[in-house]
């Protein structure tokens, strides 16, 4: 019975050490998230629309997503502009997305920083729009 429990916590221990390596890599490799895609995030929720940050849709990461208005949104910066080989792939991911029924919507995060409240103002507008239409197709 000794053997057995000692087994037990022996694997709960190598459990634990190995999630907590996990959690730590995990920081390292995953993309972080910028001020701007947090501010707009923030600024979101602050309006009452349900956005959620680094949203997997089960195929990619999404800065944003409001999953009931079928929305993502990417806030990019200028490399998105300027690197064709990021440009392209932008592209596939809205492609795929649109496949789904999910629009996506870029914004620049130059526009966050200089002017915040315009941008929150008319994403919550399209977010609006896209979930009266999604409502109506149900």
């Amino acid at each position: 019975m000794e053997s057995i429990l000692g087994i037990l916590l022996a694997g709960l221990g190598c459990f634990l050490l190995i999630y907590y390596i996990w959690q730590k890599l995990r920081l390292w490799f995953l993309p972080k998230i910028s001020p701007e895609a947090k501010a707009l995030h923030r600024a979101l929720v602050e309006m009452g629309i349900p956005a959620k940050l680094e949203f997997f849709d089960g195929y990619k990461t999404v800065d944003i997503a409001v999953p009931d208005a079928n929305i993502h949104i990417e806030v990019d910066g200028s490399h998105h502009n300027t690197i064709a080989r990021q440009a392209l792939a932008d592209l596939k991911r809205t492609y795929y997305s649109l496949q789904q029924n999910i629009y996506t919507i870029r914004i620049p995060n130059s526009l966050i920083r200089h002017n915040l409240d315009d941008t929150v103002e008319y994403v919550s507008r399209i977010i609006q729009t896209n979930y009266n239409k999604t409502r109506r197709r149900k």
